[in-house]
């Protein structure tokens, strides 16, 4: 899945998140072998990111990317 990076200053060159989901949700997912908690990197090239379909959804869901590349001002 393509998610994209909010903010305009971060869609230029590199920009690295780490999140770790599996403090908030439960599931197989976003737990190794052993219960722990998994702490994913999401590198974003020049304002886009490819990574599994369930982490962009997490990400999209809580405001931390977009689905869209569209920036659209506020009034």
């Amino acid at each position: 899945m393509k998610i994209y990076v909010k903010g305009e200053k971060q869609s230029v060159g590199i920009h690295n998140m780490f999140v770790e989901p599996g403090h908030e949700l439960d599931g197989s997912n976003w737990k190794d072998k052993d219960g722990k908690v998994i702490q994913f990197k999401v590198e974003f090239v020049n304002g886009e990111a490819d990574v599994p379909a369930n982490l962009g959804r997490y990400l999209v869901n809580r405001g931390m990317a977009s689905n869209s590349p569209v920036v659209v001002a506020s009034a």
